[in-house]
């Protein structure tokens, strides 16, 4: 752990530095200059009710570093807070390496797969070069949260979940969602029952539902901030394949206790939907007494969530979304290519809520701004070095698989964005780069470049670790519950 801290230390402090960081909208960047700002009048802020709804509920970052200025007696102009931002993210990225070695404790697993894990966890785009680009962003954050939710769900500490749903509340509110199957159906270990005829129904009821979304849209909104439908032949590939997608992966997180009734309701199972009833509540209460009363302009249903970034994301171009979630999240969506069956079954050893939350997690895949599902990027960490523990792997795979993290998370080509603007802009050339990794706004020839670029890459890495996987019957049953324990944790 203290190797892994030391380097993630060295790392930061040199992207804080010497970093690229966003020239955009003062250096808060457009979509953080709300809540960002808010750190240096915060009191006056709330008191005077200036923020919508939205902006509350990504406000708990903003909280800390407005309190960690005043204690240091820091004065709260623009510049120093985003200093103060930067200096946050780096601290909060040291704890969630720390938590990941304490995850890593928890499943047993080698020093060879915890370092697995800090490749999947760390070496992408989205920590090495976006957490100090935007340090701004309740993203940072996120992460950290969802770090924590499978940290406690492992540990089974209710109340340390249940925390980090509040506080994911107020500062990426899918957390919330999330970690409500962990927190209603905690780590319980089920013994598989495999049939392929629930697996299969589970599929073609998520890929149905997906196409009634997309026959009979709740609420149209068109184009919106680069999110749209696609149009002709490729929007019809796209449906298609978003369909198959879904049935494919769906297919492979649930089997026959899928069905079984009592495991819905074991315990103090309606106590937990209680609480979780009573702290929506109170939450929706908090909030509506912070909120300004002006309407908010974005998106504000779940009618236009489903259509926007479920939706149209997932039928813009095919396959924009995976393209996105592989330049964005990192190696580990190409490892989940092969390795989804073992993952899967792994995955249903933890019980029907871990099931539920992968399940949630794929669905949010369809987002080609793929930003916004990073706190399930930990649960998926821990699933596949979990089930890496089964693996023939030797030092020239582990060495294959950073060397390949590296090269796709892009850390090493600078965005050159110039000068400073209000936003961004990507039919400007020099705005490419940095327009290339988030889907709704990617420019085609990036996502044809870089699809093509990870159609290869997911080839060559399937041909070199996938023969180093076990394949007999005994491994494949793997990982298995204990034949007798009085606290099973696989």
């Amino acid at each position: 752990m203290l190797l892994a801290l030391a380097l993630a230390l060295a790392y930061g402090a040199a992207q804080v530095t010497w970093g690229e960081q966003t020239p955009f909208a003062g250096g808060y960047h457009p979509d953080a200059v709300v809540y960002a700002r808010a750190a240096g009048n915060l009191e006056e802020v709330l008191a005077k009710r200036r923020l919508q709804g939205y902006w509350v509920q990504r406000l708990a970052p903003t909280v800390v570093v407005h309190y960690a200025m005043r204690t240091l007696r820091v004065p709260l102009h623009d510049r120093n807070i985003i200093l103060a931002f930067e200096i946050y993210s780096l601290a909060i990225w040291l704890v969630a390496v720390g938590v990941w070695w304490l995850i890593a404790a928890e499943l047993g697993l080698s020093d060879r797969n915890a370092w697995l894990g800090m490749v999947l966890l760390f070496v992408n785009h989205a920590n090495l070069k976006m957490r100090f680009f935007l340090p701004t962003f309740s993203d940072n954050s996120a992460f950290l949260l969802g770090m924590l939710l499978v940290y406690f769900f492992l540990r089974r500490q209710s109340v340390g979940l249940w925390s980090v749903m509040v506080i994911g509340e107020f500062t990426w509110p899918s957390i919330f969602l999330f970690g409500a199957p962990l927190f209603v159906f905690p780590r319980r270990p089920l013994p598989p029952r495999p049939t392929w005829a629930v697996s299969a129904l589970a599929g073609a009821l998520t890929s149905v539902a997906f196409l009634g979304l997309y026959a009979f849209p709740l609420s149209p909104v068109g184009n919106f901030q680069g999110y749209q439908r696609g149009e002709g032949l490729a929007g019809v590939l796209a449906l298609i394949l978003a369909m198959l997608f879904l049935f494919a992966v769906t297919r492979r997180l649930f089997d026959r206790n899928l069905l079984d009734a009592r495991l819905y309701w074991q315990g103090d199972t309606g106590k937990r939907v209680v609480i979780l009833t009573l702290t929506a509540i109170g939450i929706h209460l908090g909030v509506r007494s912070l909120r300004s009363k002006a309407p908010f302009e974005g998106v504000s249903s779940v009618a236009q969530w489903a259509e926007v970034t479920l939706v149209a994301s997932a039928t813009q171009l095919p396959l924009l979304f995976l393209v996105s979630d592989a330049t964005y999240l990192g190696l580990i969506l190409l490892l989940l290519w092969f390795a989804l069956p073992d993952v899967s079954r792994q995955i249903r050893t933890w019980g029907i809520g871990a099931a539920f939350f992968a399940w949630g997690s794929v669905v949010f895949l369809l987002d080609s701004q793929s930003r916004h599902v990073v706190h399930a990027l930990p649960f998926w960490a821990a699933a596949v070095t979990r089930a890496a523990e089964t693996y023939r792997w030797r030092s020239r795979h582990y060495w294959t698989v950073f060397l390949v993290a590296l090269a796709v998370s892009k850390v090493w080509l600078p965005y050159n964005l110039g000068a400073a603007s209000e936003f961004v802009n990507c039919s400007f050339p020099e705005h490419h780069r940095l327009c290339a990794n988030s889907g709704p706004i990617m420019p085609f020839a990036w996502y044809v470049g870089q699809g093509v670029a990870l159609a290869i890459i997911a080839v060559l890495l399937y041909r070199v670790l996938a023969p180093a996987r076990f394949d007999t019957p005994a491994a494949r049953s793997q990982p298995t519950m204990p034949a007798s324990s009085s606290d099973p944790r696989p």
